[in-house]
């Protein structure tokens, strides 16, 4: 890991996430980018209009150069940016065209918020973003000194889920950590299906068959990295199950593949990371699957 993207919007609450970022960047020596988007463009033939746009081009410069200095006194080299236009469009932008490894965002993981960086801006970031995304939820609750002892990996039998695994890998080698592949069989589904209960009772043994045999596979990858690891399957509401493994089990980041859009029917490519996203209170890494 490079270069760490933190789009700040100017608010406290944008600036969440900088903890989570600082530890990155120290550990991996990490260049930050800041990046402030004055979510307008000023046409250049309203003169009252731009010089009102250039104060507050300036006003974000400054700005993100008082947030960058605290980081250069902690040791951590970057740079400052400032944009104007549609924010996650610029932000997806900039990422691709900057080589950036990932984008660090707070969100307060539900719809509605009016400040940028909070809410609808990171659904849209995550829709776009071909660059891992990582995402603070504020929660409100005391934050101690982060740290990355326990990875969460929830998988769903797919290669879709897979598509975290090497973003994952590098992180938990980084910090020495250890890894936690979760499988959630969801019984909402089981109990939609009432009239075949029996067939999939029968079924579930089977399934849980094939899962002990798809972590089989996925153990032989991870002795190959000599990391420490645990498999575990579980029932319930997946997103709930997660979220409570994170909490019971003192998980440090949940680490999940999505399609970063509705409609898709495997669990962890759409709704359920989204739900994770709104009630986790641990940091969460969302890497966007590729078809």
């Amino acid at each position: 890991m490079k270069r760490i993207l933190v789009p700040l919007d100017g608010s406290k609450l944008s600036e969440k996430v900088l903890p989570q970022v600082e530890l990155l960047a120290k550990q991996s020596n990490a260049e930050v980018i800041l990046l402030r988007v004055v979510p307008f463009s000023w046409p250049n033939e309203f003169l009252h209009v731009r010089e009102m746009g250039d104060k507050l081009d300036k006003e974000a410069s400054d700005y993100l150069f008082t947030i960058n200095a605290k980081l250069v006194e902690k040791g951590i080299s970057g740079e400052c940016c400032v944009h104007e236009g549609s924010v996650p469009e610029i932000v997806c932008d900039f990422a691709k065209e900057n080589e950036i490894d990932l984008i660090a965002m707070s969100t307060h993981g539900r719809r509605g918020v009016k400040r940028w960086a909070l809410g609808s801006v990171a659904d849209k970031v995550i829709q776009t973003s071909s660059v891992p995304v990582l995402l603070y939820r504020i929660t409100g609750e005391k934050v101690t000194s982060p740290h990355y002892k326990n990875i969460l990996i929830p998988v769903d039998g797919s290669h879709f889920s897979e598509n975290v695994f090497p973003q994952a890998r590098y992180l938990v080698e980084l910090f020495k950590a250890k890894v936690w592949f979760l499988h959630v069989i969801d019984t909402h589904l089981v109990e939609s299906f009432t009239a075949l209960k029996d067939n999939i009772i029968e079924d579930d043994g089977k399934s849980i068959e094939n899962i002990q045999n798809y972590f089989s596979t996925i153990e032989k990858r991870v002795k190959e990295t000599q990391v420490a690891y645990e498999l575990v399957i579980k029932k319930g509401n997946p997103a709930e199950t997660i979220c409570d493994f994170a909490k019971e089990n003192e998980i440090d980041l949940i680490a999940m593949s999505t399609h970063g859009r509705g409609g898709i029917a495997r669990w962890a490519l759409g709704s359920v990371a989204d739900k994770v996203v709104q009630s986790s209170s641990k940091p969460v890494l969302l890497i966007r699957a590729m078809k």
